[in-house]
């Protein structure tokens, strides 16, 4: 997809998933002009996930966990939590 960012991860055992069997939470992206939103992601492949909103058509940036009470739901197959990080 045009509009959506692929994160790929390491050192996830044996897949990702989320520790609360919802939606992957705490993602955001932005367009060229840097303004984040709240995104939506879905896992993809053993380590990777899609980030998407469908109102950003051409995604650059994308953050996880960006905020200092951001309890995000992602971790590996052995329970360890993802990083937080902005790219």
């Amino acid at each position: 997809m045009a509009d959506s960012l692929i994160v790929t991860f390491d050192h996830c055992a044996k897949g990702l998933k989320t520790s609360d069997s919802k939606r992957v939470s705490w993602f955001e992206i932005a367009a060229q002009d840097g303004v984040f939103r709240p995104a939506f992601a879905e896992i993809s492949g053993n380590n990777r996930l899609t980030v998407y909103l469908p109102e950003i058509k051409r995604p650059v940036y994308v953050r996880f966990g960006w905020h200092e009470t951001a309890v995000p739901n992602l971790v590996n197959s052995e329970g360890w939590p993802a990083t937080p990080f902005s790219r």
